[in-house]
């Protein structure tokens, strides 16, 4: 690691984010980009500043996944997983709770697991949760059987099986409950995971941003019938 602190190791380091055509992960790029990374840029929209390279991903197939990990360099560095949407509306467009749930949560689960192979020692993975995901812990016996699937497919046998259940997610539209859960979702996992991860000696942690002023505050807004979130 570069001793320099003003580039924070980053200098000359392959790194590797999603979603960041927009919001925190348009600004987690630029901001690792005056650092001197080399930003490998993975989003369903192409961003509109300079990068490494530029991968197309949609988060919510795994063919996609596989595909943009596979065009990634052998040797990574760091990961910042960025991408995700605020629940059954966003950017214009309806989706279903299994599509929030698999953008938001299984794709990430998927694309972290595979590139996690080509990280190298002393690497380190950043995930953008939610402070949605406060209550992960009183769910944590009806998350394990998700977090723990081993295959893509076994998680979707999950989700066709309990999303449209009370105990594991609110209900109504107007209160998001998938989106909570697809956040307590993430964070129980990264628990579940961290200590096998660090004997490989990967870091891996998720963060928990609180109401953020992006392009998502309006699909909120939409979300949950407010004009001031």
């Amino acid at each position: 690691m570069s001793s320099n602190l003003t580039d924070l190791g980053y200098n000359g380091k392959v790194v590797v984010i999603t979603g960041c055509a927009t919001g925190i992960g348009k600004a987690t790029a630029q901001k690792l980009i005056g650092l001197g990374a080399q930003v490998y840029a993975l989003d369903i929209k192409e961003p509109q500043f300079k990068v490494k390279q530029y991968i197309p991903i949609d988060m919510g197939s795994k063919t996609s996944i596989e595909q943009a990990v596979g065009a990634l360099p052998d040797t990574v560095d760091f990961v910042f997983n960025c991408a995700g949407i605020a629940g059954t509306s966003y950017a214009g467009k309806t989706f279903t709770p299994k599509q929030v749930m698999n953008i938001n949560f299984v794709g990430v689960k998927h694309f972290v697991e595979l590139i996690k192979e080509k990280l190298n020692p002393h690497s380190a993975i950043a995930i953008v949760a939610s402070v949605a995901a406060f209550a992960w812990e009183a769910k944590k016996e009806i998350l394990l059987p998700l977090i723990s699937c081993k295959t893509y497919e076994e998680a979707q046998n999950w989700l066709d099986s309990h999303l449209s259940d009370e105990k594991v997610m609110a209900q109504k539209p107007e209160e998001n409950g998938v989106y909570f859960l697809s956040k307590e979702a993430l964070v129980a996992w990264v628990k579940y995971v961290a200590m096998a991860y660090s004997e490989q000696h990967i870091r891996i942690n998720t963060i928990s941003p609180g109401a953020t002023n992006t392009a998502m505050t309006e699909d909120f807004n939409i979300i949950f019938k407010k004009s001031d979130i």
